[in-house]
């Protein structure tokens, strides 16, 4: 499992001391944790959520916004 001569030295240690290891252990693993490069031919994750509300408002969306600007004046 793991070494426990390890967590009983780190139990000795003040908690300044504990936290500044589980800092640099935390940024250690960080770094191994290989990044997915991403490509230009990878879609765009919304692309596929394009024009599934289409009629839901049932008014065209420049037609909404303009109603919404004159509600805001007086």
């Amino acid at each position: 499992m793991y070494d426990k001569s390890i967590i009983n030295e780190f139990d000795k240690l003040k908690f300044e001391q504990q936290k500044i290891i589980v800092h640099a252990l935390f940024d250690k693993l960080l770094d191994d944790i290989p990044i997915k490069q991403k490509t230009i031919s990878e879609p765009n994750a919304f692309k596929k959520y394009r024009g599934i509300a289409k009629g839901f408002w049932n008014i065209d969306a420049q037609e909404y916004i303009n109603n919404l600007r004159n509600e805001d004046r007086f």
